[in-house]
């Protein structure tokens, strides 16, 4: 709102031309304009003053922070992948999901997927006919 209209609601009010109650209303919208546009004035300085030094610094730090935690995930993505020589089939899994495997327990059987071969089971009245 301008600061015209506010003078002329103003001016209205004092002749009683216009109810105090609109007035009052003017006077609050002009007074929410000018804060807003207070704030805009002191947020466009700071954006034309730069960043201060504090502000970078903390910044900064929060960034080493952030890379240590990025490392420390990879380190523990590392710990807990599998990778083996050549590509391979799983053909067991002996240890369920939460379990903590002893030492030297085998926990999966791999099978080379170069050399597979299916295992099936065929009774022995169907034996025959093969």
């Amino acid at each position: 709102m301008q600061h015209g209209e506010w003078q002329r609601s103003q001016s209205l009010g004092a002749s009683s031309f216009s109810a105090a109650q609109d007035v009052d209303i003017l006077k609050g919208r002009y007074d929410a304009a000018s804060e807003n546009s207070r704030q805009a004035r002191f947020a466009l300085e700071l954006l034309v003053a730069g960043s201060r030094q504090e502000v970078i610094a903390v910044l900064q730090g929060q960034l080493v922070v952030s890379q240590a935690r990025l490392n420390d995930i990879q380190i523990s993505q590392q710990r807990l992948s599998l990778t083996l020589p050549h590509s391979g089939i799983v053909d067991a899994v002996n240890v369920e999901l939460g379990e903590r495997p002893s030492p030297g327990e085998i926990v999966v059987v791999l099978l080379d997927a170069r050399r597979a071969y299916p295992r099936v089971h065929v009774p022995a009245p169907k034996r025959a006919v093969l």
